[in-house]
């Protein structure tokens, strides 16, 4: 279960990453949705016997779904909790 965990993770962080890469070059929608996807991801992960860590992974994508948000323009969603804000440019 610990290596499914620490599987689990690094999938997770690699796509926060490669999802901010996409933002870096303009390619606002491919990271939001890579960024929806492991939101939605992580409200049914069990493979975390640690809470903090499914939190903190879940603060970061949300944060990242921000920053899309913010590049956007669109300050009010980016500021909007849950999956609900769309990304369409």
């Amino acid at each position: 279960m610990l290596q499914q965990a620490q599987d689990a993770r690094a999938d997770i962080l690699d796509t926060n990453s490669r999802a901010m890469h996409l933002c870096q070059t303009g390619n606002f929608a491919e990271a939001y949705e890579a960024l929806e996807h492991v939101y939605l991801r992580l409200q049914g992960e069990t493979v975390f016997d640690d809470p903090l860590t499914l939190d903190q992974l879940k603060a970061t994508t949300f944060t990242n779904q921000g920053v899309v948000q913010s590049h956007l323009g669109d300050h009010s969603k980016a500021m909007t909790p849950g999956v609900s804000r769309s990304c369409r440019p």
